[in-house]
């Protein structure tokens, strides 16, 4: 979720219907003065109407609890989400980090972590540019796959070799035509293999060495199968659905910025306290994140202002920053 989506209504851009960035702004999580460090003028009492419009009047709530109600809502719907990906998958939340996306996710990443039962979060630099940021500093990369639909056992090497080669050779074309220097480039090979009869085939990477290729790449599946689904059948036979090949051009990554060293106080940072709903009104403590520095610590409640993105630090969870500028926020209470 983006911080600077489904804001039609505060920002008067012809919308007329309340948006969950309506309820973040009537509950003070967002400043309306520095919406992209002030860029963008949004309109708090076009929230405030919209809210009381849409959600409270219709079900009878006063205008905070309307705006809570339309966080909770939000916020189910991205714990419902993350459960699908994760707990439905096998894979314990309460294990993992939260690293909260968009200029939206830091608003809402402790409540969404609490709910599952994580324990950190960490919030990158940069969350609202992270898309922008990953286009920097990913590799050029075509796809290419050729539909094989062959036994294991039948594979033809000469015709593999072909396949493959062709399909190399496509791609190393097109990283030149995008003024790739060879040097740069990288070829992956793959193979989509199943067990006969199976519709969902998973990748194996096709290794230098082709001794005993056949014999490589079913152990090599085996093994993928029994780490994604808990178990294997090494007798079954298997089958080639598709061959693949990956054409990379290795891009140079951007260098990070460190940040300097403090003394563990964030005075330095501090723009002074707001209104913010959380179970109640209170004051809290706006702090500018470009003014943090490493080792600095907050308690929450408090808000952490940038251009691209908010944090909400609720009661119950306290923040570090590291060095590399990222806050590292622990929730304290369950």
């Amino acid at each position: 979720a983006s911080q600077h989506a489904g804001h039609r209504q505060c920002r008067d851009r012809g919308g007329d219907r309340a948006t969950i960035t309506d309820a973040n702004l009537v509950l003070g999580r967002l400043n309306p003065d520095y919406f992209l460090a002030g860029a963008v003028k949004i309109d708090a009492e076009k929230a405030r109407a919209a809210i009381e419009q849409d959600v409270g009047g219709p079900l009878g709530l006063d205008l905070h609890a309307a705006a809570r109600a339309v966080i909770d809502i939000a916020n189910a719907k991205m714990v419902a989400a993350l459960q699908f990906v994760s707990i439905q998958r096998g894979i314990d939340p309460r294990q993992y980090v939260l690293v909260p996306s968009g200029g939206a996710g830091p608003l809402h990443a402790v409540a969404i972590a609490r709910a599952l039962g994580v324990k950190t979060v960490l919030v990158p630099p940069t969350p609202g540019l992270n898309s922008a940021l990953g286009l920097l500093a990913t590799d050029v990369k075509h796809d290419f796959v050729r539909t094989q639909f062959t036994p294991s056992a039948a594979l033809d090497l000469g015709l593999l070799k072909t396949v493959l080669g062709e399909m190399a050779d496509a791609g190393r074309t097109l990283l030149a035509e995008e003024r790739v220097d060879a040097s740069r480039m990288e070829i992956l090979r793959e193979a989509e293999i199943c067990y006969v009869g199976q519709s969902y085939p998973l990748r194996v990477r096709i290794p230098e060495d082709w001794t005993h290729l056949v014999a490589t790449l079913e152990t090599a599946f085996h093994d993928a199968h029994r780490a994604l689904y808990g178990f294997a059948s090494p007798g079954e036979a298997t089958m080639v659905l598709n061959l693949r090949v990956t054409a990379l051009g290795r891009v140079d990554r951007p260098q990070l910025e460190r940040l300097a060293t403090g003394d563990g106080d964030p005075g330095q940072a501090l723009k002074g306290t707001r209104c913010v709903v959380f179970a109640q009104p209170a004051d809290c403590p706006i702090y500018e994140r470009s003014r943090l520095e490493g080792g600095d610590r907050i308690e929450g409640p408090a808000i952490i202002e940038q251009m691209d993105s908010t944090t909400v630090l609720p009661a119950g969870a306290s923040l570090c920053v590291d060095g590399g500028g990222s806050l590292i926020i622990e929730l304290l209470e369950p």
